[in-house]
């Protein structure tokens, strides 16, 4: 198993199981009259760390899964095949110090944002303004946090009428570097409903004349 299919159970452990971080962030721990110290070398040592589970083997060295949270931010680090516990601490500490250094949460998007608009056939309005249906945060590199780009991508260029408030229109990507990072639903701000039979006639003989200029 990978470094990185360890990080991606232990936050499944830590998201579906929170007490264990209870117990993980005790220095030691008494039950049933015995008393078990805790080895996790990352608490005490770094702000915040409250877990997860250290390990050793013939075959994977000294190990550590550990976590910390600071800044409403949690960071895990795994660390495996070092040689001995300090080599493990010290690698340990320093994937974490260098997360929390670098990285931070940034919210990229806030719910009912403003994204644009889309052209509206047979409505009594011929456009409609597009929001976010929800906000969007993320663990971004700070200095990478201003490359961030957003792209609408809308199911269909044009709807037509009526249109019912927070209909889902398409969805606004966020990309860093290429990558696809996240996604919003987009939804119409408000309802449109359609044109009567007099005003779309009306309409159609504006249209008409202006095609001939």
């Amino acid at each position: 198993m990978s470094a990185r299919d360890i990080a991606i159970l232990a936050r499944h452990l830590i998201i579906n199981h929170p007490k264990i971080l209870e117990i993980e962030s005790q220095t030691e721990f008494t039950f049933n009259g015995i008393t078990q110290k805790n080895r996790n070398p990352l608490l005490g040592t770094i702000p915040g760390a409250d877990g997860l589970k250290t390990g050793w083997t013939n075959e994977a060295g000294y190990c550590l899964v550990g976590t910390a949270k600071k800044d409403n931010m949690r960071l895990i680090s795994v660390v495996m095949k070092t040689s001995d516990e300090a080599e493990r601490l010290n690698a340990s500490r320093e994937l974490l110090n260098y997360g929390f250094r670098n990285y931070e949460i940034a919210e990229v998007l806030q719910k009912g944002e403003s994204v644009g608009e889309i052209d509206v056939k047979n409505g009594k309005e011929l456009f409609l303004p597009l929001i976010t249906k929800d906000s969007a945060k993320l663990i971004v590199e700070k200095k990478k946090i201003d490359a961030i780009e957003k792209h609408l991508v809308l199911d269909e260029e044009i709807i037509t009428a009526p249109v019912s408030k927070n209909q889902k229109v398409g969805k606004l990507e966020i990309r860093l570097d290429g990558e696809l990072l996240d996604y919003v639903e987009v939804v119409t701000s408000k309802g449109v409903e359609k044109a009567g039979f007099f005003e779309l006639l009306w309409r159609g003989i504006i249209d008409f004349f202006k095609s001939l200029f």
